[in-house]
Order: structure tokens, then C-alpha cells, then sequence
């Protein structure tokens, strides 16, 4: 869970650093960061899968629909708020 944290504060890091609009930079960040933790609640659920533990299968699968939710509402508030039709991502 280390490097996970390091690389995913290197990733913040240079977004915030950049010359992005501040609203550009809380977009990239946000998605960073429920990106990665989608995708490693996707690796757990897998591995507790193979090692047939469905209790921890079944945690991780509401932390990964959780955070997807949220990134769908986050989206959605951004739409609304901005004007805008395009879409932040495809989840």
C-alpha cells in the first residue's frame, strides 16, 4: 500500500504543479485518484476470489461501485454546473 500511496501523491503532485485551470486540476485529481482505487479494489476482489474469500470479494466490490458511483455523480454535478455536454470519462 506504500508505493501505492507515493505514486498516486507523485501523480497528484504533478497535476497540481501544472498550469492547469483550477477546476481542470480538481477534475485530473479527482480521477486520478478513484481511478487507481478502483483498480486496486478490482485486483483485491479478484485475489479474494482465488482464495474463494467472498466476504472480502463482496467488501471490495461495494468499495469499487462506491467510488464509481461517486464518479458518476461528480461527473453529473460538473455537467450541471458548467454547461458543458462532454463527458469527464466513460465508466
Amino acid at each position: 500500500m506504500q508505493a501505492f500511496n507515493r505514486e498516486t501523491q507523485a501523480g497528484l503532485d504533478r497535476i497540481t504543479r501544472s498550469d492547469l485551470p483550477e477546476m481542470e486540476k480538481l477534475i485530473q485529481s479527482f480521477d486520478w485518484v478513484t481511478r487507481r482505487i478502483i483498480e486496486l479494489a478490482q485486483r483485491e476482489v479478484e485475489l479474494a476470489r482465488a482464495m474463494s474469500d467472498e466476504e472480502l470479494a463482496v467488501k471490495q466490490s461495494i468499495k469499487m461501485n462506491t467510488l464509481k458511483l461517486a464518479r458518476g455523480v461528480f461527473q453529473d454535478c460538473y455537467i450541471r454546473a458548467s454547461g458543458s455536454r462532454t463527458r469527464l470519462w466513460e465508466d
